[in-house]
Order: C-alpha cells, then sequence, then structure tokens
C-alpha cells in the first residue's frame, strides 16, 4: 500500500498521489448542475491494480457527496457496478 495517502481535491478530479508524487488512482469528474456529480471515470495506475484503491476511490468520492449533499450520476462502468452493490 501507500505509506502515505493524502487525497487532493479539485473541481473535476479526486486522486491520490504516492509518496514520490505519482498518481495512484483517480475519479474524474463533471457536473450536470451544481448539486449533480456525474463520475465519468475511475482509473488505477497499473501498478496499483488489484489492491483496494478503485474501491477506496469510490468511497472517498461517496463521502465527498454526501459531505457536500450532493446527487451523484455514474457514467463509469465500475462506478455503475459499486453503486448498485451498495443501494440494495
Amino acid at each position: 500500500m501507500v505509506a502515505r495517502m493524502e487525497w487532493i481535491y479539485e473541481e473535476k478530479r479526486i486522486y491520490l498521489l504516492d509518496e514520490n508524487g505519482n498518481l495512484v488512482c483517480e475519479a474524474n469528474l463533471s457536473y450536470q448542475d451544481e448539486k449533480t456529480m456525474i463520475i465519468q471515470r475511475i482509473y488505477v495506475e497499473p501498478v496499483y491494480r488489484n489492491r483496494g484503491f478503485a474501491d477506496l476511490t469510490m468511497q472517498t468520492v461517496m463521502a465527498y457527496v454526501e459531505k457536500n449533499t450532493l446527487k451523484v450520476v455514474p457514467v463509469c462502468p465500475y462506478a455503475i457496478a459499486w453503486l448498485e452493490k451498495r443501494v440494495k
């Protein structure tokens, strides 16, 4: 795992860098309106795949959604599947 994890929040991107400043994973986002976030893509760098970072990225995005009282529209297949598992 990454020794020191710090999420970086930008308007259209939430991402995690490793201790050397390299990308670990990210969520690419857009907005339908000021209260509706669209999850365009969840991406994990190949070296970090199969370690739970996609799930961690979605958890982080959804915490941001909840904190900011946003609605979410998933376009990314992973995000759709992730949300379907948790909404039922």
